[in-house]
């Protein structure tokens, strides 16, 4: 090579032989757009924590509910926040690491364009409620089919980028920039296909264990891929830079990203422990989750040594480096955390709980927040030419970005461990303590508004970075300078890596192969073919998901009892208001659950009786069992005043329903159904006429409308559909309500 590749120059150096110019456009936009997306998914992070202190700030505004906030403010964290960071983070490095400007232009600019419009979308049609009951993936097909396809617009690009490239081989960061982006690529396509229209499909294409599965697999291996395997890339980049020293360890870096593809991968499924899932796809994961230690282990020690390598006047008073040390520590934490989890033991206490998404919250904002910070910090001087505004303020946003993540990840944990100790809590006879799920809401009501307080703090960070950079930008020149390629083109014939001479000595041959192999001399080759890396990283991830996912794929469905059409209305109601979001559907196989909802789940339930969000947390009590275990008086005041019916309820009011009438062409996309619209509607009528008559003679009376003294027409309102969907859950086929008009002839 004719150059170190990970120096960044901080001025334009002179004009290369052909003219090439580097481009920064999108870079600064990206990087804008981050912050933007960043500021917005922090607030409503903040406030959907908030709505859980108090329900009452959600009466009658749906899109105000912890249901509904809680899905929007991941989504925009990780595809807004974090996915706009690393591609500022990529546009601006890969250029410098490969000497040679981004390849097809045109592709960048429409990627970046692309992606804001795509997110505006998915915000909007997620807050309106047409969302899918998914982690981290709750916008529906066509909004996932986008971002898949503009997604693979930027690999595209990247790919096209490497095989243009003027260095010899490739640095360690163009590894983990394609790795990531073939597998969340390919994730993200799988995630929309999973969520086709029924009218596409006729019924989803997945199910079951099958449908839990493959959705751990996004959330583990397809967000962990962006937030994991892509920003270790830009710590790879960043840390060198920083400390002005090479990497510490080049063979480290290698067994970081293979053992990332070949042992991470296979752990997504520990999350599934105690539920209908097969026990050996559990046992598969909790066996590779112990070997979790080995990428975190030799990524984080490798970019820890290479900044203490540095000179002791490098970096040293650089904002970045604060926050890349941060980052590495945090991440430390939740690699040290993971394995824990995946014990059975400690996953039948805590993994229901809180705790679960405080770990989840401590990669997403404690790892993959800070690396974006300390790259922004970084790149934000060299791409707007000029300064950085204050580094005082930068020192500010570390230690309220820092406190706020130490205080957020201690309340979420502490209020795990309380939800644990009421939630299991069982007599020496054998009886609960707390029957009802509302002792655990109130138990934690202090912790929850500790973890508003932090991420209070880290939004007050985050602004004060935004406004650093903002008059950073505001500083910039009038005309940016051009950044030229000095670097020549590649030569056409280079000699092809040979392997070291085995060591001499009475070694067996094998073991002198095995020497010879671990000298990893064999990995320059692909760091030299671009294409052949990608096929490689292809081939090891798609392997570990045949072997894993391909069994639970092929296995026959489970057994199906198809829904009334105001059932299956009442399903799409559900999902739009985000029940999903606080409210799991599977009940674990201990005492304390079976006694508080009732029989454990069995893989060979009704598919489409719920959503299959195992392994979440509860924020409401399980509703597997939910069907005739109260009477249809307590499900309609329960959605019309949660706590005059359930004291201490976190749940909002849903009086809304009430107004709003059943919309049969609605009631016919959602449903799929196949009959024909006026036998649907006589149907949905009927039984929607039959409860609303069972609460009257329950109640004794019509449910009137608050304030207005008039009766309440419950009968043509969502409110009645949730409730007939909600009163067939955990009932089994022969029991449940079927449908009229079956076997009956258009």
């Amino acid at each position: 090579m004719t150059a170190d590749p990970r120096q960044a120059a901080a001025h334009a150096p002179p004009l290369g032989p052909d003219g090439l110019r580097l481009e920064d456009g999108p870079a600064r936009r990206f990087l804008a757009a981050c912050w933007v997306w960043g500021l917005a998914s922090l607030a409503l992070a903040a406030l959907a924590s908030w709505s859980l202190v108090h329900p009452e700030l959600a009466d009658g505004r749906p899109a105000l509910g912890f249901g509904r906030l809680r899905p929007l403010a991941e989504l925009l964290l990780l595809l807004g926040f974090l996915g706009n960071g690393f591609f500022a983070l990529v546009h601006h490095s890969a250029q410098r690491l490969c000497c040679a400007p981004m390849a097809a232009a045109p592709l960048g600019w429409l990627h970046l364009w692309g992606w804001q419009l795509a997110l505006i979308w998915a915000a909007w049609t997620v807050a309106g409620g047409a969302m899918e009951p998914r982690l981290l993936s709750p916008a529906e097909a066509p909004v996932d089919l986008t971002l898949a396809g503009l997604w693979t617009l930027f690999g595209v690009q990247l790919l096209v980028t490497l095989t243009r490239r003027r260095q010899r081989y490739m640095y360690a960061s163009l590894w983990f920039y394609l790795a990531a982006t073939l597998l969340f690529g390919g994730l993200q396509l799988a995630a929309a296909l999973a969520s086709l229209p029924h009218p596409l499909l006729g019924s989803p294409p997945f199910a079951g264990a099958a449908d839990a599965a493959l959705q751990w697999w996004y959330v583990r291996n397809g967000a962990g891929a962006l937030v994991v395997l892509g920003l270790f890339g830009v710590a790879y980049d960043l840390a060198p830079r920083i400390a002005a020293a090479p990497l510490h360890s080049y063979r480290m870096g290698i067994v970081h990203l293979w053992s990332l593809l070949l042992i991470q991968l296979w752990v997504a499924p520990r999350h599934l422990h105690l539920t209908p899932a097969p026990g050996w796809l559990s046992a598969l994961a909790l066996a590779f989750a112990f070997l979790v230690w080995v990428p975190s282990a030799s990524g984080v020690f490798n970019l820890a040594a290479t900044l203490r390598d540095g000179r002791r006047d490098a970096g040293v008073h650089e904002p970045a480096r604060p926050f890349l040390v941060a980052a590495l520590f945090f991440f430390a934490l939740a690699a040290i955390e993971d394995p824990v989890l995946a014990l059975r033991r400690v996953s039948a206490a805590v993994g229901s709980t809180d705790w679960v998404e405080g770990h989840q919250e401590l990669l997403l904002l404690g790892w993959g927040a800070f690396v974006v910070f300390a790259g922004s910090y970084w790149v934000a001087p060299r791409l707007f030419h000029a300064p950085l505004h204050s580094p005082g303020l930068a020192r500010a946003h570390f230690w309220l970005a820092t406190v706020g993540v130490l205080t957020s990840a201690a309340a979420l944990r502490f209020s795990g461990a309380a939800q644990a100790g009421v939630l299991g809590a069982l007599s020496p006879e054998g009886h609960l303590l707390h029957p009802e799920f509302t002792e655990a809401v109130t138990r934690v009501e202090g912790q929850r508004l500790l973890h508003v307080v932090g991420l209070g703090l880290f939004f007050a960070g985050a602004l004060l970075g935004a406004w650093n950079l903002l008059r950073t930008w505001s500083a910039r020149p009038g005309t940016y300078p051009s950044t030229p390629v000095t670097e020549p083109p590649l030569e056409p014939a280079v000699a092809a890596e040979e392997a070291p001479a085995p060591p001499a000595g009475a070694v067996l041959d094998w073991g002198r192969r095995l020497q010879v192999f671990c000298t990893l001399w064999w990995h320059r080759r692909l760091e030299r073919r671009p294409l052949r890396l990608a096929s490689w990283i292809t081939l090891a991830a798609g392997a570990v998901a045949a072997l894993q996912l391909g069994p639970l794929l092929r296995a026959e469905p489970a057994a199906v009892a198809s829904l009334t059409p105001l059932e299956a209305y009442g399903r799409s109601v559900y999902e739009r208001e985000g029940c999903a979001t606080c409210h799991t559907q599977a009940v674990r196989p201990l005492l304390a659950d079976t006694k508080r909802y009732g029989a454990l789940s069995a893989p060979g339930e009704p598919v489409e009786r719920g959503p299959a969000l195992w392994g979440t947390r509860r924020v409401g009590p399980d509703l597997a069992r939910e069907g005739g275990r109260r009477s249809t008086r307590w499900q309609v005041l329960h959605l019309d005043d949660p706590r005059a019916v359930s004291p201490g309820s976190a749940m909002p009011s849903y009086r809304h329903l009430f107004e709003r009438a059943r919309d049969l062409p609605r009631l016919l996309h959602r449903s799929g159904l196949r009959k024909l619209p006026t036998v649907a509607a006589e149907d949905a009528a009927a039984q929607a006429a039959a409860l609303t008559a069972e609460f009257e003679a329950q109640h004794r009376a019509p449910l009137l409308r608050p304030g207005a003294g008039a009766p309440a027409a419950l009968e043509g309102s969502d409110a009645i559909a949730l409730v007939a969907y909600l009163q067939q859950l955990g009932l089994p086929p022969s029991e449940a309500p079927t449908d009229p008009t079956d076997g009956e002839q258009p």
